[in-house]
């Protein structure tokens, strides 16, 4: 799989990329440059933390769902839990694919499997 993960915490990408190594992954900082690459559909997986400064997660997944619907299927957010009202309302608002902070590799793995049937095993 090809994969995409955003998130502002250095720490949680190089883990991310760490436990995903079977996979290529690239790993960004934030969203401000994310949208392009993905909405040219170049990922089969992107995992994208919820709040960031700048550009959050929501705002990001809007923007790509308004430019590329069918890539938006491919977000995966990433959260420690701490929702706002407004997280709290974009998570119970649509079927979003939410991994809780702390996470083992199984959940992970379920997270990527439940974007399509083999992806997650290699093309």
């Amino acid at each position: 799989m090809r994969i995409l993960v955003i998130d502002d915490d250095a720490l949680v990408g190089k883990s991310l990329a760490r436990l995903l190594r079977a996979h290529d992954v690239e790993v960004m900082a934030g969203a401000a440059n994310a949208l392009e690459p993905i909405c040219a559909g170049d990922y089969d997986a992107i995992f994208c933390d919820l709040m960031m400064p700048g550009v959050s997660g929501p705002e990001l997944f809007a923007m790509v769902e308004a430019r590329n619907p069918g890539v938006a299927d491919r977000f995966i957010f990433v959260t420690g839990g701490a929702y706002t009202p407004e997280l709290s309302e974009f998570i119970a608002g649509g079927q979003r694919r939410v991994l809780n902070k702390p996470f083992d590799r199984d959940t992970l793995q379920a997270m990527l499997d439940s974007i399509g049937p083999g992806l997650a095993q290699g093309r």
